[in-house]
């Protein structure tokens, strides 16, 4: 990631079965309450957290990563 800057992105997750990021930023993630993970965009990019529960219930959260 050479001159960009990393971002340390977390999550919690109640009842999750998976836990899903588009962008892809890492695998499907099975029975996950919490997370960390890194990102270094080249550019502002919304990343969309999607959580899917045992009965498919399924929760979103958007999160914007600003790019100097």
């Amino acid at each position: 990631y050479r001159g960009r800057p990393v971002f340390l992105l977390t999550f919690g997750a109640q009842n999750a079965e998976t836990v899903d990021i588009d962008p892809r930023a890492f695998p499907t993630l099975h029975g996950a309450p919490y997370g960390r993970f890194y990102v270094a965009p080249e550019k502002t990019t919304t990343y969309t957290l999607t959580v899917t529960g045992k009965r498919g219930h399924k929760a979103q959260q958007l999160l914007t990563v600003d790019v100097p």
